[in-house]
């Protein structure tokens, strides 16, 4: 046993620190479920790929693979928190050697993700604004029962955040399953129940007779794109991750320098 103020202080420290760690990792990992699980129409629209073949967004999207990387981190620390719990406890050297030079390493990977997300940044936003004109080109039809999740998500999106199209209301114009080039979707209309329709009504009443077949600046959103609101929604929820990764980060680095000293008091005892 260590002896000291000092030295018992790190100890239960380090303790508390690991407490922390399993906690966290466990809602990391109950978090990452429940994206995986939840049937967010958000998730449809954050994919991305460069591939025209893709039609069936069988490929992880920007919040799946976070949920996934939510899963793994959230696995690593509950394991991280075992270790530094039972080597600072149990006091055992070895043990708490493994567990500050993974956690080093783990430190060092997120360090490397972060520099590879902001490289990344305006790629991600280019490839995304373009695959979403693409797919809407490719897979809109304006049937708000359709079995095209990308369809529907289009018309979900444009509800939500009261826009038409990714760029304008014309990019309806180049959709080859949209057959009434004449008007807008019903959902680029303003209509009698919003909260309806978002809650899993596929219903669109617009609240003026004449939309979409007249949309104008005053019925419909046909002067607000898409694009700016779904790429606002998704950095919001990225700066949110961030924010957790950073805080973690910061819990690792005093979970490294406590494990270190505790590490120096165990052997200065035993030497």
């Amino acid at each position: 046993m260590v002896a000291g103020c000092g030295a018992n202080c790190i100890k239960y420290i380090l303790f508390v620190f690991n407490v922390l760690f399993f906690l966290i990792g466990a809602a990391a990992v109950g978090i990452g479920i429940w994206v995986l699980v939840d049937k967010n129409y958000m998730s449809t629209l954050s994919k991305v790929t460069s591939d025209p073949a893709v039609q069936d967004y069988n490929i992880p999207g920007l919040l799946q693979s976070g949920a996934i990387i939510l899963i793994a981190g959230g696995a690593v620390l509950i394991v991280m928190g075992f270790l530094g719990c039972c080597g600072a406890v149990k006091e055992i050297k070895c043990m708490l050697c493994l567990y500050a030079t993974l956690l080093l390493l783990i430190l060092v990977a997120e360090i490397a993700a972060g520099i590879l997300v902001a490289v990344m940044k305006n790629k991600f936003e280019t490839e995304l604004q373009l695959n979403l004109v693409k797919n809407l080109e490719k897979n809109y039809d304006g049937n708000l029962k359709s079995g095209n999740t990308f369809s529907r998500a289009i018309d979900w999106a444009q509800v939500y955040f009261e826009c038409c199209g990714i760029n304008n209301y014309k990019d309806f114009e180049n959709a080859t399953g949209w057959t009434n080039k004449t008007t807008v979707p019903a959902t680029c209309c303003v209509l009698t129940d919003r909260d309806k329709f978002l809650n899993g009504d596929n219903t669109a009443t617009p609240k003026d007779s004449t939309c979409p077949g007249t949309p104008t600046g005053v019925n419909s959103y046909i002067q607000t794109s898409c694009y700016p609101k779904i790429r606002s929604w998704l950095v919001d929820k990225s700066v949110t991750v961030i924010g957790i990764a950073f805080a973690i980060a910061a819990l690792e680095i005093f979970g490294i320098i406590f494990a270190c000293c505790l590490m120096r008091t165990i052997g200065q005892q035993k030497g």
